[in-house]
C-alpha cells in the first residue's frame, strides 16, 4: 500500500509560510481524495470511511467513551448534561443572564480557535481508531475539508462522498458513515424556558430538503408529513441545488470583494480581507469595526453560518421560477422569497444544538480551519518564527481587548466553565480542551493542508463603506437559527438587498431580562442598490424566517441608515415550524412567546 507523503519541508526561500517540519500529516480537500478513489487509489478516502465508521460502532467504541463520535459530537451542543444550567435556572429572574449549555464558542474572539482545537480534537480520535485496528497508513491519517469554494462545489454542491449511501471499507460494503449518524442514545434540551429540543435513541440525522422534529406532537405531524412527501424523489439533487443557490449567489470571480455580495463563496473571499483577527474572528466584531470606521469588512463566521443553514435546512433567497417539487406547484419567486427549491425543510446542520452530531459538521469546520490559515498567512499571524520551525513567534494572533468579541456576557452568553462577566484573551483555555489559541495559532506543530481554492487569493485595498442599512434584534425572539432578509421601497418598488445567516442554539433565554444581553447587529449595503438620493427617500423591511413551533407575537427590530434612525415596515407574513402562518409587527415592547416544556427524551 502507498501512504500519502508527509508534507515535504520545502526549501528556504521557496514559500512564504510553508516551513513545515518532517512528520506533519496533510488534510487534503475530500474533492482530491474523491479523484484519487476514482483513479483507482482508494486507500485514503477509504480510510475515511473506515476511521468514522469505527468511531461511530457501539460494538468498537462505547457511546459514553470520550473517543466516541457521539461523545465528540456532543461536545457542540446537545446533550448539555450538568454544568452551570441547573446553577442559572435557580438564580432569582433579576440574576438569570442568558447562557449557552455547550462548549462551543460563537459569536465572540475564540470561534476560529475553539473549533481549530475540535476538529484536532476528532483528528486524533479517528487516528487513534485507525491504528488500533492495524489500518494501512493511520499513523498519516489526516482530517480532509470540505472545499467550499471548489469548482466543484460551485457547479455540483456537496461532494459525492457525503451523500452516497453505501461505501466500501475492506472489501465490504456498509452504510455510508459520512452521510448521516443514528443516536445511540437520546439528546435533550433541558431549558425550561424551551419547549424542549430532543431527539430520541435511534433518531437518524438529516439534510434539507429533510426534517428532523420530532417534539412536540404538532412539529413531528408537520415534519413527517413534509418527509413522506419527499419520498421517491431524488433528494440528493435537491440539497446539491440548494448548497449551489447559497454558494454561487452573487458570485463574481474577478469581484469578490464587491459590498452588495452575499453568496457564501464570495463572503468566504471577502472574509480573507478582514483587517484584524478580532474583526475576522466573528461576527459581533466585525458589526462594531463595521460601525466604528465605516469600513465594508466580513468576517469568518457569516459564512460558515450560512453553510450551516444552506445543508441544514434554510432555501437560499434567490431569483427563480421552479416547480416545487413537494407541492407540485409552479413557484415564481421573487427576490429574497425562501420557499425556494422546498419550504420546511429541518436539518441538524441548521441548529447549534445538533450540528456537531452530523459528520459533515466536521469536514465543513475544516474548511473553515483552512481559511482561517490563510487568513493566517495572507495577515502574516502564523505564529511561524522568521527564523525557522518552532513553537515561540514573533509574529502572531493579536486579540485585541476592550472589543466587544472578547466579552462573554454578550454573544451567545457563557459556555461551560465560564464566568458571565468573564473576558477572553489569547490565554484563555478552550475547553474542553487543554489549547488556548496561542498554543493552536502555529498549525505546523499538528498538521498543515494541501491545496485549496483559495491558495491564490491575494490582499486588495481596504474598501470604504458607503451607506449601510443596520437591523437591531435580539435572537431570544425566536427559537433556534433565523434567516434575515433586507428590502428597500422605493416608489412603491421592493429592492432585495440581501440576506443574513444568524446560525443560534434552539433557545437561548429563561426571562425576558436576558433581552437585552444579546442584541444581533446585521449590516445590508446599501451601494450597488440605492443612490444617495434613494437612501433618504427609500423605507425599508425586513423579514424574518425561522422554524419555531411558537412565533412572537411581534417581532421587535429597529433599522439605522449610516448610525440614523430609519423608517422600517412590517415584516411580511411568514411560516413557523409547524406550518402556521404568523403576521409580525415592528414594535417596540415584545413579549417573548414561550410555549410549554413537552419533556426530555432519554
Amino acid at each position: 500500500v502507498r501512504c500519502p507523503s508527509f508534507h515535504p519541508c520545502p526549501a528556504a526561500g521557496t514559500s512564504e509560510f510553508m516551513q513545515v517540519p518532517a512528520g506533519v500529516p496533510v488534510r487534503e480537500s475530500i474533492e482530491e481524495l474523491q479523484r484519487r478513489y476514482l483513479d483507482g487509489d482508494k486507500q485514503p478516502l477509504e480510510n475515511v470511511f473506515r476511521a468514522f465508521h469505527l468511531i461511530q460502532d457501539p460494538s468498537f467504541v462505547k457511546p459514553e467513551s470520550p473517543d466516541s463520535f457521539f461523545s465528540i459530537g456532543g461536545l457542540h451542543g446537545e446533550p448539555f448534561g450538568e454544568g452551570i444550567r441547573p446553577q442559572v435556572d435557580k438564580l432569582p429572574p433579576e440574576d438569570k443572564y442568558a447562557y449557552w449549555g455547550g462548549w462551543c464558542q460563537h459569536n465572540n474572539v475564540l470561534f476560529p480557535t475553539w473549533h481549530r482545537g475540535y476538529v484536532l480534537h476528532l483528528e486524533l480520535a479517528l487516528r487513534a481508531a485507525l491504528k488500533k485496528v492495524g489500518a494501512p497508513c493511520a499513523d498519516e491519517f489526516a482530517m480532509p475539508f470540505w472545499d467550499e469554494t471548489s469548482k466543484e462545489t460551485l457547479e455540483s454542491g456537496v461532494p459525492w462522498a457525503f451523500t452516497v449511501e453505501t461505501v466500501e471499507i475492506g472489501g465490504k460494503t456498509v452504510r455510508n458513515p459520512l452521510r448521516s449518524y443514528t443516536f445511540p442514545r437520546g439528546v435533550c434540551d433541558p431549558d425550561p424556558g424551551s419547549w424542549s429540543y430532543s431527539k430520541p435513541k435511534g433518531y437518524e440525522t438529516v439534510r434539507y430538503p429533510f426534517s428532523g422534529i420530532v417534539h412536540p406532537k404538532e412539529a413531528k405531524a408537520a415534519a413527517d408529513a413534509h418527509n413522506a412527501k419527499l419520498q421517491n424523489m431524488n433528494t440528493d439533487d435537491m440539497l446539491n441545488q440548494n448548497v449551489v443557490a447559497w454558494m454561487t449567489d452573487g458570485f463574481r470571480e474577478k469581484d469578490f470583494n464587491n459590498t452588495g455580495v452575499t453568496g457564501v463563496a464570495a463572503m468566504y473571499h471577502k472574509c480573507l480581507q478582514a483587517p484584524t483577527y478580532n474583526v475576522f474572528s466573528n461576527t459581533r466584531s466585525a458589526s462594531s469595526y463595521r460601525n466604528k470606521h465605516k469600513a465594508a469588512v466580513c468576517s469568518l463566521e457569516a459564512p460558515h453560518n450560512s453553510t450551516h443553514l444552506a445543508v441544514g435546512g434554510y432555501s437560499a433567497p434567490k431569483d427563480v421560477t421552479s416547480t416545487n417539487p413537494v407541492s407540485g406547484e409552479v413557484v415564481g419567486i421573487v427576490s429574497g422569497d425562501t420557499e425556494g427549491i422546498v419550504s420546511g425543510a429541518n436539518g441538524d446542520m441548521g441548529e447549534n444544538n445538533t450540528a456537531g452530531l452530523d459528520p459533515i459538521f466536521f469536514f465543513h469546520h475544516c474548511f473553515v480551519d483552512y481559511v482561517f490559515w490563510r487568513w493566517q498567512v495572507l495577515h502574516d499571524a502564523t505564529g511561524l518564527p522568521s527564523g525557522g520551525v518552532g513553537r515561540h513567534n514573533e509574529t502572531g494572533l493579536t486579540i485585541t481587548a476592550d472589543d466587544v468579541g472578547t466579552f462573554v456576557a454578550t454573544g451567545q452568553g457563557p459556555s461551560k466553565g465560564q464566568s458571565p462577566n468573564a473576558t477572553l484573551n489569547i490565554n484563555t483555555v478552550l475547553q474542553p480542551f487543554l489549547y488556548t489559541s496561542e498554543s493552536v495559532q502555529n498549525i505546523t506543530l499538528y498538521y498543515t493542508y494541501g491545496p485549496g481554492s483559495l491558495d491564490d487569493v491575494k490582499l486588495e485595498p481596504q474598501k470604504e463603506g458607503g451607506a449601510v442599512l443596520e437591523v437591531q434584534f435580539t435572537r431570544e425572539q425566536f427559537e433556534g437559527s433565523v434567516l434575515v432578509k433586507a428590502y428597500a421601497i422605493l416608489g412603491g418598488e421592493e429592492i432585495y438587498l440581501g440576506h443574513v445567516a444568524v446560525l443560534s442554539r434552539f433557545n437561548l433565554a429563561a426571562c425576558k431580562n436576558c433581552l437585552n444581553k444579546t442584541v444581533v447587529h446585521e449590516f445590508f449595503e446599501l451601494d450597488g442598490f440605492l443612490t444617495d438620493a434613494d437612501v433618504e427617500a427609500a423605507r425599508f423591511r425586513v423579514d424574518f424566517d425561522f422554524r419555531a413551533v411558537s412565533a412572537p407575537a411581534a417581532v421587535q427590530y429597529k433599522c439605522f441608515v449610516n448610525g440614523k434612525p430609519a423608517p422600517c415596515d412590517d415584516p411580511r407574513p411568514s411560516k413557523n415550524r409547524a406550518g402556521e402562518t404568523y403576521v409580525g409587527s415592528r414594535e417596540d415592547e415584545v413579549e417573548v412567546v414561550v410555549s410549554k416544556s413537552c419533556g426530555c427524551f432519554r
